[in-house]
This record gives structure tokens, C-alpha cells and sequence, in this order.
């Protein structure tokens, strides 16, 4: 098993963050939507900084997380 982990950082005034996770049962298909997910997002740049941003990674997930 595979997850898309998706980091969604703001900064415009607070700092925040959140975290999502997608799984899927290969690499090829969570390689897929990272891709996908790259293309669809831009990050937001304003007065030289940047205030939006999506960014996201495939990671194997471990057997312990299958079994359960």
C-alpha cells in the first residue's frame, strides 16, 4: 500500500496547516496523483513571499499499517 501525504501550508496572517492522506495499493497509481495534483496547484506568491502552497509525496506504508 501506498499514501499521497498533502501538506496544504498558508501563511497569509496565522501560519497554518493541515495534512491529508490518500491511499492507494501501488506506486504507480499514488505517483499518478501526485503528478496530477502538481499540475492542478500553484502556489500563491504575493509581495515576494509565498502565501499558499500544496506539496505532496508518496510514501510506502509499513506492513504493520496493512495488518491492521
Amino acid at each position: 500500500m501506498w499514501a499521497l501525504v498533502i501538506f496544504t501550508i498558508a501563511t497569509t496572517g496565522p501560519a497554518a496547516s493541515t495534512v491529508t492522506s490518500l491511499t492507494f495499493s501501488t506506486r504507480h497509481l499514488c505517483l499518478i496523483a501526485e503528478r496530477q495534483l502538481e499540475s492542478l496547484t500553484e502556489p500563491v506568491v504575493s509581495e515576494g513571499l509565498v502565501r499558499y502552497e500544496v506539496v505532496a509525496t508518496c510514501v510506502q506504508l509499513s506492513e504493520e499499517s496493512r495488518k491492521k
